[in-house]
């Protein structure tokens, strides 16, 4: 599987601020998943999905660290993030008996 290469260098950078940086950033987006899927009772995957985004982008948001930039921005660069981590993460079960992507 091919990584992103941008966003590996974001982590890299990540972790030239202090050890196990990209590790936080993942345990965060994490804790977000399993924090929406306590509020989202159904296991609706899509709806997990959409809040975990929103929990992310509010911790974006609030944090020291963030600096302005457009909202649609930002809202684009929170999903790829987040996508990404459910990948790194295997947070989404394989649907039963779906074999048609190949890895």
């Amino acid at each position: 599987m091919r990584r992103n290469t941008r966003l590996d260098k974001k982590y890299s950078e990540f972790d030239t601020l202090g050890s196990n940086k990209s590790l936080s950033v993942l345990q965060s987006i994490n804790q977000s998943y399993v924090d929406a899927c306590v509020i989202i009772k159904d296991n609706n995957a899509d709806m997990i999905l959409l809040k975990t985004i929103e929990s992310v982008k509010e911790k974006v948001i609030q944090s020291a660290n963030y600096a302005e930039i457009p909202f649609d921005e930002m809202e684009l660069c929170v999903k790829i993030l987040v996508v990404d981590a459910f990948i790194r993460c295997n947070i989404f079960e394989n649907p039963i008996n779906y074999n048609y992507a190949t890895s």
